[in-house]
């Protein structure tokens, strides 16, 4: 009986460990197996993009703009290779003299101290490059030909130096061509042939040798045409000056540029006297030439301060036809339409006191003398100092990512319980 007992104890207790083997189906879940853990995943925020730091603040000064190329002046006339302009009567005597410019390719003629001439030239070429320096004609010939290069013609020739260098006509294409010699246009080298004489000083110049004045001249001689120096520009600082005594005598040329607002007398071909006179009226454009009136009531006048007691009589001008120029019309030309040329009464009686029987005046709106190149003045930028800008503050660090909780379905299963054991009847 005992025995009985303890056998069924022990099958009891098998059946009661067994049960989850042999558990229920689960509930339908929507297809989702509720015995396995269901994986939820945690929902992180994308860090946000790190804003572009700013600019630090700027406490240096702005550097200084760089100065523009110098600009310079147009050269007057506007040439075209081959092209010349010969006006012998703006000064129809005086001495004469020459300025080469070896970088402009021209050439201008100065009588009496005035340009009367410019033309385009042709100089030596590379390895044969014309020298620079003061040279007296030492040759006139009209007909030669070239005792080095195959017999070659130079006409109209003026001698420079004995090794070969020569004004004459040839060819000008806009650049240096030539084996040394200055080339001329053949019109132009025909009438500089006529205008000189041995001895007229020619100054062949570049930016090595000369100063800008010389290398780009204009209306007035930029050297002393008896020796080829440079000329004293002492004077051209004066308001008003008065010196006969540099050239007692010779031909008197008085020229007026109202650009410069400066009345220069030249006599021998050397300054003589100055002025700024007062202009009033609308100066006329160009440039023109006048001969003195004796007896008219039209012309240009040249008057001496009237509130002097005893002033000079006012002189009267007519114009004269330049050669090569737009016909004037009518009878006269006023260089100032409606208006008067007026100079202090001393420089007035200083001047007529010297005015030949038939002076020569000349009037133009383009600069006297060298004009230097304009450098054009850019303003420096104000420095400009950046405020200061606070960084952003640093973007959050991302979220940590959430680890998945496992879950459980919550439907609880309940297990039948094993049935209770029976008693069984001891046998007796």
């Amino acid at each position: 009986m005992r025995t009985l007992s303890v056998r069924a104890a022990l099958l009891v207790c098998a059946l009661s460990s067994a049960w989850p083997l042999f558990a229920a189906p689960p509930a339908d879940t929507g297809s989702v197996d509720a015995r396995a853990p269901v994986a939820t995943t945690a929902t992180v925020a994308a860090p946000t993009p790190e804003a572009p730091a700013a600019p630090k603040a700027s406490t240096k000064p702005a550097k200084p703009a760089k100065p523009g190329k110098p600009v310079a002046p147009p050269r007057l006339p506007v040439l075209k290779p081959g092209q010349f302009l010969w006006t012998p009567e703006l000064a129809p005597e005086g001495p004469v003299m020459m300025v080469v410019s070896l970088p402009e390719q021209r050439l201008s003629v100065y009588r009496n101290g005035v340009r009367i001439g410019v033309s385009t030239v042709s100089t030596g070429k590379r390895g044969y490059e014309t020298g620079t320096g003061v040279f007296p004609i030492l040759e006139r010939q009209r007909e030669h030909f070239s005792n080095l290069y195959d017999n070659a013609p130079m006409p109209f020739m003026l001698r420079l130096t004995w090794s070969g260098t020569a004004l004459h006509a040839g060819r000008v294409p806009g650049y240096p061509a030539s084996h040394g010699c200055i080339r001329l246009p053949a019109a132009f080298a025909e009438k500089l042939y006529d205008a000189s004489r041995r001895g007229v000083i020619v100054v062949v110049a570049d930016a090595a040798s000369h100063p800008p004045e010389v290398v780009s001249p204009e209306w007035l001689a930029p050297v002393d045409t008896a020796t080829g120096a440079l000329r004293d520009t002492t004077g051209d600082a004066l308001a008003e000056s008065w010196t006969p005594e540099r050239a007692p005598e010779g031909p008197l040329t008085v020229m007026l540029s109202t650009r410069d607002r400066t009345l220069v007398v030249l006599r021998n071909g050397i300054e003589i006297g100055r002025a700024s006179p007062v202009i009033t009226g609308e100066p006329a454009t160009g440039t023109r030439v006048y001969s003195l009136l004796v007896d008219a009531s039209e012309g240009a006048p040249l008057t001496a301060d009237t509130t002097l007691p005893d002033p000079p009589p006012t002189l009267r001008w007519q114009a004269m036809a330049i050669a090569g120029k737009t016909p004037m019309p009518g009878a006269f030309q006023p260089p100032l339409r409606g208006g008067q040329i007026r100079v202090s009464g001393t420089f007035a009686q200083q001047l007529q006191a010297v005015l030949p029987a038939d002076p020569t005046l000349l009037i133009t709106d383009e600069a006297l003398r060298y004009v230097p190149p304009v450098v054009p003045q850019t303003p420096a930028a104000a420095p400009t100092t950046t405020p200061a800008v606070a960084p952003p503050a640093p973007p959050a660090p991302p979220a940590p990512a959430v680890p998945a909780v496992p879950q459980t379905d919550a439907t609880t299963v309940t297990a039948p319980l094993p049935p209770p054991p029976q008693t069984l009847p001891e046998t007796p």
